[in-house]
């Protein structure tokens, strides 16, 4: 693995550098574009330039087929399907419970009031918000399951599969501050480093163990959608500052939510030997130690 976490690390040196040199093209050329942005064109950019690096990596250093991945989804789409609704319901199940016992334990605030400005508009805006929260859930976990937890687990072995896990989760956790990695070293920024670390573990211990990248998707997808929802119909207040609260800018931040982070990666391990009978389509049983 060590190898192979220097050649993730020089991946990443250069995505990083193509980027610098992409933007700086953009800036010369006079395009408003910005990959450092967390919406719209720039970040779409910023994915597929990510997306573009990976696939050259695929193919030229680990040597991996990418075609046969696209096949084995496009064949058991069925299957893809029903292991992301069940994830999904699951994952969306869960989080409602959970607030519920939450609110229930007087620890939060609930109010009606956005009930009364809901419309057709705003019904309209928090269905395109979920479709494009699936859209970046699909693209995370491609990068950040599909290839760099793979990519790092290079053994059936319970330590290596551990060990892939837990990096590939470090991964997932830091890149939340890639334009800004100095971020990381900031006191208050420790509490969402945490909660993203668990929540990776929890996405790659969903896809080792159900074989199905469409399981990670489901559950990603479902906790943006919760998020959306937070953000655009607020009918669940947090006590600020209440320490159980987090920061008001990132409910993330927030120990119980990493406390429902837990709970998920929990779940989803008591599930998972029936999640690979029932939804496996990647073979994992061949080792990867010779590959680089």
């Amino acid at each position: 693995m060590r190898k192979r976490l220097t050649l993730l690390a020089g991946l990443v040196c250069f995505f990083y550098l193509t980027a610098c040199v992409i933007q700086w093209l953009f800036d010369i050329a006079g395009l408003p574009y910005k990959l450092s942005a967390a919406s719209g064109t720039g970040q779409i950019l910023f994915y597929l330039l990510a997306l573009g690096c990976i696939a050259l990596h695929v193919k030229f250093v680990w040597r991996k087929p990418i075609g046969e991945f696209i096949r084995c989804y496009l064949q058991g789409w069925k299957k893809s399907c029903a292991a992301f609704v069940f994830s999904a319901a699951v994952t969306s199940i869960t989080v409602v419970l959970w607030y519920a016992a939450v609110l229930g334990a007087g620890l939060a605030d609930w109010s009606w009031t956005p009930a009364q400005n809901f419309g057709l508009t705003p019904l309209l805006q928090l269905l395109i918000a979920w479709l494009i929260a699936i859209v970046l859930a699909i693209t995370e976990e491609l990068i950040f399951r599909g290839f760099v937890f793979r990519y790092l687990r290079v053994s059936n072995k319970a330590a290596s599969v551990a060990r892939a896990i837990i990096f590939s989760a470090l991964v997932f956790a830091l890149s939340h501050r890639f334009r800004d990695l100095s971020a990381w070293l900031r006191l208050e920024n420790l509490a969402l480093l945490a909660a993203l670390t668990v929540l990776g573990s929890v996405l790659a211990l969903a896809y080792n163990y159900s074989r199905s990248l469409s399981c990670s998707i489901g559950i990603h997808a479902a906790l943006v959608w919760a998020a959306i929802f937070y953000r655009k119909m607020p009918f669940y207040h947090l006590p600020h500052p209440a320490w159980w609260a987090g920061t008001p800018a990132d409910p993330r931040t927030a120990p119980q939510t990493i406390m429902l982070f837990v709970l998920l990666l929990v779940l989803f391990w008591q599930m998972r030997h029936w999640l690979e009978r029932k939804f496996a389509l990647e073979d994992f049983n061949q080792a990867d130690d010779s590959a680089l």
